[in-house]
């Protein structure tokens, strides 16, 4: 009996730029409600989102050699 399995390799690029995105909008807005219910305001958990993207902006571009 001959095995009828065929592994597909094929890598969509499109596809996974958009699951990518999906992914990552989905932790922001979780990572916004949870802001939310830990300062109560909204106002203050985008502050606070703010800040820890500049802090994370900050972090890379240390990393990568830039001042």
């Amino acid at each position: 009996m001959q095995d009828s399995y065929k592994p597909t390799a094929h890598f969509d690029a499109g596809k996974f730029i958009i699951r990518l995105c999906e992914t990552l909008l989905g932790l922001v807005g979780a990572l916004t409600l949870i802001l939310y219910f830990m300062t109560g305001s909204l106002s203050a958990a985008g502050q606070k989102a703010d800040a820890g993207l500049a802090a994370i902006g900050a972090l890379l571009a240390s990393v990568a050699g830039n001042p």
